[in-house]
């Protein structure tokens, strides 16, 4: 006699915590050549809301070598040669669509400081993050902002 209720996981209890930190390469645009590296590390809390979602909250922190060159170029800025006045501290909600091993997930969020303000204060990440072992996990992600895709991301996680 098969129950499908019975065969669903069962839902967690509490929060759960993770850290990720991912790397990516971007080109400012078509006729741009050179590639640009991307950096990310962020830190999710989140909570069961059924047996397959999860809702939370966390921060990033983001560094784009291509923010400072596009800053640079516009010579209506002051230069700056300072790689820690283009790190991009950020909090975002977030979904999570727990599928068995794999999560499908969905941040939107806001730049809390950002000296380059030419694609917004808003950014958004799709993600796809497959649990290999005892909690960490390969995260494969794509940041926006609005409409527009800023850069793939490529990344380890751990789940506590």
């Amino acid at each position: 006699n098969f129950n499908v209720r019975d065969s669903l996981p069962k839902k967690e209890k509490g929060l759960k915590y993770e850290i990720n930190a991912t790397f990516g390469m971007k080109r400012t645009s078509p006729a741009d050549e050179a590639s640009y590296k991307v950096y990310a590390i962020g830190g999710d809390a989140t909570w069961a809301t059924g047996r397959k979602r999860r809702l939370g909250f966390g921060f990033d922190i983001f560094y784009d070598e291509s923010n400072k060159v596009i800053h640079n170029r516009d010579t209506t800025n002051q230069f700056s040669d300072n790689d820690v006045e283009f790190v991009r501290p950020g909090i975002h909600i977030s979904h999570d669509l727990v599928i068995d091993r794999l999560s499908v997930v969905t941040q939107m969020g806001v730049y809390l400081y950002s000296k380059y303000k030419g694609d917004g204060m808003i950014y958004h990440r799709v993600a796809m993050r497959y649990l290999l072992y005892r909690g960490l996990f390969f995260n494969f992600s794509i940041k926006s902002h609005w409409a527009n895709a800023d850069n793939i991301e490529w990344g380890f996680g751990y789940k506590f």
